[in-house]
């Protein structure tokens, strides 16, 4: 895609770079979540000590 300037194409590069980022985070945490899941199911005993 073309740009109107310097100033528009590193506009844009942050932008893509401000999605990947949040994107990476998203990933990251879903992952993390995923992971303590896994240990709930796993460890039941555990899981029925926390108090909600």
């Amino acid at each position: 895609m073309p740009f109107c300037s310097e100033e528009c194409r590193q506009e844009q590069i942050d932008i893509n770079e401000a999605k990947e980022k949040s994107n990476s985070l998203s990933s990251s945490m879903k992952a993390l979540r995923k992971k303590d899941q896994r240990k709930s199911t796993t460890s039941p005993a555990k899981a029925q000590n926390y108090l909600f």
